[in-house]
């Protein structure tokens, strides 16, 4: 069952993808931080600020902040896609390592087969296709491409 919301949480949420998506990040961790104040467990709120500490370019904080997203959001499957996005194709060669790209393969895998579950198709392969372009990242082609077809199915 998911972790109920109070409607100034949501708004305070709301705001923060409002501000991702404006392209203002600052603002995004702010609203983002004020929704956890009220509830520290607030999956979206941890993903936002996830996402808006990464936008501004503090790495760590961004990976340790999915990390939170993560522990309480465990089956969310837009939470699990975003952390092995991350994980997988946005941190730069320099910022990335190879236990990155495993653990991001390990979230993406957990995503594809929640997805399933749920019946969410377009998830699925975008699940797919991040655990696809893991494998290939780790050297391991072979296993890559089942993956990348089941992708675009």
């Amino acid at each position: 069952m998911a972790h109920p919301v109070r409607p100034e949480t949501e708004r305070l949420v709301a705001a923060a993808a409002d501000a991702l998506e404006g392209g203002d990040p600052e603002a995004a961790l702010a609203r983002a931080e004020e929704a956890l104040a009220r509830d520290p467990r607030c999956v979206p709120a941890l993903q936002h600020r996830a996402e808006a500490l990464f936008a501004l370019g503090r790495t760590d904080e961004a990976i340790e902040a999915y990390g939170q997203a993560l522990s309480a959001g465990r089956d969310d499957v837009e939470v699990l896609l975003g952390a092995a996005d991350l994980l997988v194709n946005r941190l730069s060669d320099d910022e990335r390592d190879r236990a990155d790209l495993e653990r991001g393969l390990e979230i993406a895998r957990r995503a594809r087969k929640l997805a399933r579950k749920e019946g969410e198709d377009a998830l699925s392969g975008e699940a797919a296709w991040l655990e696809g372009a893991a494998l290939d990242q780790l050297g391991r082609p072979e296993e890559a491409l089942p993956a990348l077809d089941a992708a675009v199915k």
